[in-house]
C-alpha cells in the first residue's frame, strides 16, 4: 500500500517568528515552504506528521518568547 503525502499548515500569530521556525524545521530535515509572512506549509510522508509537528513546534516555541500558533491540515 502506497503512503499518501501529508501536508500541514502552521500559522503563527507573530510573523517575525516565522523565519526562525522555518530555519529550525529545515535543520530538522523537514520539507518546508513559506506561504506568507506568518504561514508555513510542512510537507511530510505519513499520517504521523500532525502529531510530530505539534510536538516540534511546541518545543521550539518553549525555547523562545512564547509564540502562539495553530496547526491546520492542508
Amino acid at each position: 500500500m502506497r503512503e499518501q503525502s501529508v501536508a500541514e499548515i502552521v500559522r503563527l500569530t507573530d510573523p517575525s517568528a516565522a523565519e526562525e521556525l522555518v530555519a529550525a524545521l529545515c535543520d530538522a530535515g523537514a520539507d518546508v515552504e513559506r506561504q506568507d509572512d506568518r504561514t508555513i506549509v510542512v510537507n511530510g510522508g505519513d499520517e504521523d506528521l500532525p502529531t510530530e509537528l505539534v510536538f516540534f513546534v511546541r518545543a521550539w516555541a518553549g525555547l523562545r518568547q512564547p509564540v502562539e500558533f495553530e496547526l491546520l491540515s492542508a
